[in-house]
């Protein structure tokens, strides 16, 4: 499984929304190596930031909370 698709099942689990700190706690039950990095919480938003970027998968649905698109 990928970081993004790590992230859309923590979303779907949460609802479709998750603040950054329900998705930084709940990422490893999808992504075991998540945390494995010393820059981990960074490289999770990089990849849900990218994604809201190029219009896939993600939206900011308000200032520290990110949903499903």
């Amino acid at each position: 499984m990928t970081k993004v698709e790590a992230v859309k099942q923590v979303l779907k689990k949460n609802g479709g929304s998750a603040s950054w700190q329900d998705i930084y706690q709940k990422i490893e039950k999808f992504y075991p190596d998540a945390k494995k990095s010393d820059y981990w919480q960074e490289g999770i938003r990089g990849i849900v930031y990218r994604e809201i970027r190029y219009g896939r998968n993600f939206k900011m649905a308000e200032k520290g909370v990110v949903a499903l698109r």
